[in-house]
């Protein structure tokens, strides 16, 4: 995918299967002179990052690049990432998706079934502390200019740190990945561990990505633009994601110099810790079901 910037703004132009489109990328920052505040449950935790999402997706839509006359008739995306929390793991999109469409799924079955029921109810709002915010960004006024919001937790040192290694550029370094990913199918709400020795897979640029659709835009983007990426769509009160590869939700990355003559005892020393976080995380599968089930069921 080729990439242009033939005006100020917005950020890029880029071509995809004979369709061209605009993308322009924001952050949600931390509030200058603010202490970090965190959630008290996890759904207040995911208000408050829905709230800072949220605000920095407002402001881009207050700019009304729609009326510019290179970007009229075009779709237009907004690329959101969330910096505002320095921890090094990265928040998942799940707060982004329930701003975006204003909706909450409740669990009506074991979350370890293929084909779990749950069911969509409306969000009129977001709150945390004294703020408090409509959701439904994409139903809000001239929302309908915008034909997707893009999502990625893995803007990060690491994803550069594993993709320079994948091509070869440090031949003397090797790197561990290990975290959490959707589980076969993407059809069950519980995640698979998973490791991998950078080098042992292929990982593509777009693998982290989430490309939440707008149900109500005047130029809709087709599933697939974004390559592997997953599609996310709201359509007609159900809520479902296109997974068509490996998709991790959050992951560490470890790498290790290892000079010319240690590379393979090193791996195997790396391999054995990836061994070690599947076998705990294993070990904790029902306690991580009770969590799953006690959250979705609220």
């Amino acid at each position: 995918m080729n990439l242009s910037q033939p005006h100020d703004r917005p950020d890029y132009l880029l071509p995809r299967n004979g369709l061209k489109f605009w993308v322009e990328a924001t952050t949600a920052n931390p509030t200058q002179n603010a202490k970090l505040e965190i959630g008290e449950d996890h759904w207040s935790e995911q208000d408050r990052i829905g709230l800072k999402l949220g605000s920095a997706l407002y402001s881009r839509l207050q700019k009304r690049y729609w009326e510019l006359p290179h970007v009229a008739g075009l779709p237009l995306v907004f690329a959101v990432a969330d910096f505002h929390d320095p921890h090094p793991v990265r928040n998942t999109s799940a707060p982004l998706g329930r701003y975006l469409y204003g909706m909450h799924v409740t669990l009506l079955s074991d979350p370890r079934e293929r084909g779990y029921e749950y069911e969509v109810r409306k969000l009129d709002q977001l709150s945390f502390g004294s703020k408090t915010v409509p959701a439904g960004y994409f139903f809000q006024p001239e929302a309908e200019n915008i034909s997707a919001v893009v999502f990625s937790n893995a803007g990060t040192v690491s994803k550069f740190t594993r993709m320079g290694l994948q091509a070869g550029l440090d031949p003397e370094t090797t790197a561990l990945r290990y975290g959490l990913a959707y589980g076969s199918g993407g059809d069950t709400l519980v995640p698979e561990a998973f490791y991998y020795l950078v080098g042992d897979r292929v990982e593509s640029w777009e693998e982290e990505l989430h490309v939440y659709h707008n149900p109500n835009a005047e130029h809709p983007l087709p599933d697939g633009t974004f390559g592997n990426a997953i599609d996310i769509r709201f359509d007609n009160g159900d809520y479902y994601h296109i997974l068509k590869s490996f998709h991790p939700l959050s992951s560490m990355t470890f790498p290790v110099y290892t000079g010319k003559d240690k590379r393979k005892q090193t791996q195997g020393k790396l391999r054995r810790i990836g061994d070690q976080f599947l076998e705990k995380t294993r070990s904790q599968k029902e306690e991580i079901i009770a969590k799953i089930r006690d959250m979705y069921q609220k």
